[in-house]
């Protein structure tokens, strides 16, 4: 049976979470300092500047002050859960990358909301008229993530 050493393969993890998380914050270093500006770039991509001060997709963008100090804690809060969460799924690669994705974007963008208000998005794709929400990196991280969660979960649930 092979033994694994939890700190190395933890370490391997943390690398790995690293890598999203450091381009997540050199694109919007990139963005807020004006050195890549909004524009078009081609029939379906444009870079759009945008500070999201709610959740996903812009909902609750409107929200009281107050409201966005408790948005702020209880992402915190789910933040936390995470950390505790993957120190007991470190025997599962999927539920451990999962962890480390929806962490890497996750803590990304908090430093986000700490440093200038909101969530710092970039990315527009569309078809047409139609346009899908702006997003970031950190977006991307954090869906890939809660997706393989989703279905280690659901693959862990099978084999019991």
């Amino acid at each position: 049976m092979y033994k694994y050493d939890r700190k190395q393969l933890a370490l391997q993890w943390m690398i790995f979470a690293c890598i999203p998380f450091v381009l997540d914050r050199v694109t919007k270093y990139l963005v807020v300092t004006n050195v890549i500006f909004s524009q078009v770039v081609c029939s379906f991509f444009n870079v759009y500047v945008t500070y999201n001060r709610g959740v996903a997709w812009g909902f609750g963008s409107d929200l009281h002050e107050t409201s966005t100090i408790f948005l702020q804690l209880f992402i915190g809060c789910v933040l936390i859960y995470f950390v505790w969460y993957m120190r007991h799924v470190l025997h599962n690669k999927i539920l451990t990358m999962a962890c480390m994705l929806i962490l890497s974007g996750g803590i990304s963008n908090y430093l986000d909301r700490l440093m200038y208000g909101g969530v710092v998005d970039f990315i527009q794709l569309h078809i047409g008229e139609w346009f899908f929400p702006v997003f970031n990196v950190a977006d991307v991280s954090i869906t890939v993530g809660a997706v393989l969660l989703l279905y280690g979960i659901l693959m862990d649930f099978n084999e019991s």
